[in-house]
């Protein structure tokens, strides 16, 4: 007995449905590292709004300010984007890095960029909101916390409360904040600010966390 034929189910008259594949972000330019292990090499970046690399001037300024503090640092990059900040710690001698970035497409190559550098060891990468995130327990708190939001966003007074209230930062760890010069960002009394410094219409802060139980 012949075994009974069956009609492909897919014919003319059945849409053919392709399997998308995931994409990798198209890097559209790159940014460089200034010094340390990385000196000069290149990071890709996809252009983005919201997406705004710190320039290599305000950066050269902050790893000055930073460099005595940024050996074996533990450092946390709220507001990652390119992720220029957290892999010029890395480069210049942080331990680890923690990005945490809220568009998909800027994660991504993050994590692209964690691989080139084969800095996975080094580093977590994490995709929410900054919110979200210092809502959550640290187990263990920072010694440097960039918070470089987007420029339309007045979010520092929220991220100062919860980086104390969720263990992010400890005594004497440093907050490095970028925002435009019309924002008036007042730190809790308590913290110190170590350095100020205004370049066009962007404003570098930078504050030595006290915390009131240590007063």
């Amino acid at each position: 007995m012949k075994s009974k034929k069956y009609k492909n189910i897919t014919d003319e008259n059945t849409p053919v449905v392709k399997r998308q594949s995931k994409k990798k972000p198209h890097p559209v330019g790159n940014i460089r590292i200034i010094a340390g292990k990385w000196g000069s090499r290149k990071i890709n970046v996809i252009d983005q709004a919201g997406l705004r690399p710190t320039t290599n001037r305000i950066k050269e300024t902050v790893f000055n300010w930073l460099q005595p503090h940024i050996h074996e640092s533990r450092v946390l990059d709220v507001f990652a984007g390119t992720g220029s900040l957290g892999f010029e710690a890395l480069s210049r001698g942080a331990d680890y890095c923690h990005f945490n970035e809220l568009s998909a497409a800027a994660t991504n190559m993050l994590k692209q960029n964690v691989e080139a550098l084969d800095a996975a060891d080094d580093s977590k990468v994490s995709s929410q909101d900054a919110k979200s995130l210092l809502s959550l327990k640290a187990q263990e708190p920072m010694d440097i916390v960039f918070l470089d939001p987007p420029f339309d966003l007045d979010i520092y007074q929220l991220c100062f409360e919860r980086l104390e209230e969720n263990n992010w930062v400890k005594d004497g760890s440093l907050v490095y904040c970028e925002s435009a010069k019309r924002f008036d960002i007042e730190a809790p009394s308590h913290w110190i600010v170590l350095k100020e410094k205004k370049a066009g219409q962007v404003c570098s802060r930078l504050f030595e966390v006290r915390l009131k139980n240590e007063q």
